[in-house]
């Protein structure tokens, strides 16, 4: 009696896991989707330090501080992979009265994810267009430093609520060559992210 007890409870968990695949599956119509994403960073080399005449300071990073940007993704029609490739803007910066100091670039991602029920697992490549650090006080002094674009690594992991909004985190390896001096800068980064999809 045990035995066939023992065996109905296995034939009724393997039929139900079945059923969740199917169900997984048959939802899953594929194709595209938008994305739309912004997030907060923190990491990198420290550019540089700024101390305001109230007593606080602030610092820019290399991997600092808000991203935000959209793209598409395309989900392969019954799997759970999907590629994704966006368009962002990454900046960290410094705002004052009589001047602002900013470090700024754009990231294009291109990423391959893997779905599991509400999780999403993806790692690709980033590259950077025209990254920059920037100072403008008093219309007195004006500078800038300019950056080589740049090739990094990155992995990301999405919770996903509804299917269509997703929070998650994310880590990115990434190093700047400035165009006129030697010396590497360290951009990279963790972050926290909020994305949203457009259905498929």
């Amino acid at each position: 009696m045990k035995k066939s007890v023992d065996v109905l409870l296995l034939g009724s968990v393997m039929a139900f896991s079945l059923g969740a695949s199917q169900s997984y599956a048959a939802e899953n119509s594929g194709g595209f989707a938008g994305v739309f994403y912004g997030g907060l960073t923190l990491g990198g080399d420290e550019i540089i330090t700024v101390e305001y005449e109230e007593g606080d300071d602030g610092t820019i990073e290399g991997g600092g501080f808000f991203l935000f940007g959209g793209g598409v993704k395309y989900r392969l029609e019954n799997s759970p992979l999907e590629v994704q490739a966006t368009l962002g803007y990454h900046f960290d910066s410094e705002n004052a009265e009589n001047g602002d100091i900013e470090f700024t670039r754009f990231p294009i991602d291109v990423l391959g994810f893997y779905n599991t029920g509400n999780h999403r697992v993806g790692a690709g490549i980033t590259y950077h267009l025209n990254p920059e650090f920037s100072i403008d006080i008093d219309s007195e002094f004006n500078d800038s430093i300019a950056f080589d674009n740049a090739v990094g690594f990155v992995t990301e992991y999405n919770y996903l609520f509804e299917n269509n909004i997703a929070v998650g985190v994310r880590y990115t390896s990434i190093e700047y060559s400035p165009e006129t001096f030697d010396g590497d800068l360290d951009g990279s980064y963790v972050g926290v992210t909020a994305s949203y999809f457009l259905e498929n």
